[in-house]
C-alpha cells in the first residue's frame, strides 16, 4: 500500500507540473514577437542609413574627382593655348566654361552644365574668376570648379578653386 500510494504522489506531482508547464501562453508568444519586430527594424533601419552613408561617400568620392579633372582640364587649356591667348577669356562675368581639349579652348556653356552618361546625375560649374589682388589681373586668373548632384539625402556640391599664372613669364 505504501508503494502505490507513493506510486500516487509521483503521479499527481507529474500531472501538476504538465498542467503548469503547458506550454507558452499568448500573451508570451505576442511578447516574443514583438521583440523580433523591434530587433529586425532597428536593423533594418541601420542597413538603410549604412546604404545611404556609402552612396553618398561615393557620390562624393566621384566629384572630387571630377573637380580635380575639371582643374587640369583648364590647365591643359592654358599651357596648350599659351597665356597670352587664355588670358582673353573673360574673369568674373559669371560666365560657365567647359575645357574642350581638343580645340584646345574654353567653351562657354549652360551654367551648370549637365553631365552625361554614368555621370548624368552631376553638373558642373567651371568659373574664371580675378584673384582679387591689384597688379595681377594680367598674371592671374583664379579657376574655381563646382559639381553638384541630387540624391535621396538632398543635393550636395563639391568645390575646389585654384590661380593660374603666366608661369611662363613670372
Amino acid at each position: 500500500m505504501y508503494m502505490n500510494q507513493n506510486h500516487n504522489n509521483r503521479l499527481s506531482t507529474i500531472d501538476y507540473r504538465l498542467s503548469t508547464n503547458g506550454g507558452q501562453t499568448l500573451l508570451e508568444m505576442v511578447a516574443a514577437l514583438g521583440v523580433a519586430v523591434i530587433i529586425i527594424v532597428a536593423l533594418s533601419i541601420v542597413i538603410v542609413r549604412s546604404i545611404r552613408s556609402t552612396q553618398v561617400a561615393k557620390n562624393q568620392s566621384i566629384a572630387t574627382k571630377l573637380t580635380e579633372e575639371s582643374i587640369e582640364s583648364v590647365r591643359t587649356v592654358r599651357d596648350q593655348l599659351g597665356w597670352q591667348q587664355f588670358a582673353t577669356y573673360t574673369a568674373g562675368s559669371g560666365t560657365c566654361y567647359r575645357a574642350d581639349l581638343a580645340t584646345p579652348a574654353l567653351v562657354t556653356t549652360t551654367c551648370p552644365e549637365l553631365l552625361s552618361g554614368e555621370l548624368s546625375q552631376f553638373s558642373r560649374k567651371i568659373n574664371l574668376l580675378q584673384t582679387g589682388v591689384a597688379g595681377q589681373e594680367n598674371t592671374h586668373r583664379a579657376i574655381e570648379v563646382e559639381i553638384i548632384w541630387q540624391d535621396p539625402s538632398g543635393q550636395h556640391n563639391s568645390k575646389a578653386r585654384t590661380i593660374l599664372t603666366d608661369w611662363q613669364t613670372l
